[in-house]
């Protein structure tokens, strides 16, 4: 069976001595960190609980949705272990808890980032 990373471990065998190692001794595979993989909501409130748990905003996209072109907000995210287990909580746990203070500020800002970045698109 063929595998699409059989030639990176070969050589990762090959070259383990000369393989640059992340923070708790692993090798780093180039592969993997040249395209991180992202998450992207367009839930204003999930990405607030997620900014205000810690979890850094990565991007912010817009698309186009309906009949009249109306644009949408998309917030991007590094996915992280972390950040699915804070979203699974918010999902599945009914008494979820946050700083409402913090909570409410960050979902101030990404309103007015979005409102923003809406208003400097040129098309």
């Amino acid at each position: 069976m063929y595998c699409k990373y059989e030639k990176y471990l070969i050589n990762m065998k090959i070259n383990m001595k000369n393989m640059e190692l992340d923070n708790i001794g692993l090798p780093v595979d180039p592969i993997l960190q040249s395209e991180p993989k992202l998450f992207s909501t367009r839930d204003i409130y999930l990405a607030s609980v997620l900014v205000t748990m810690d979890i850094p905003l990565y991007n912010l996209d817009f698309t186009t949705e309906g009949r009249e072109s109306k644009r949408i907000g998309i917030f991007v995210f590094l996915d992280t272990p972390e950040l699915r287990k804070i979203e699974q909580d918010y999902f599945n746990i009914p008494d979820f808890k946050v700083d409402i203070k913090k909570y409410t500020m960050n979902m101030k800002s990404l309103k007015s980032r979005t409102n923003n970045s809406y208003k400097q698109l040129p098309y």
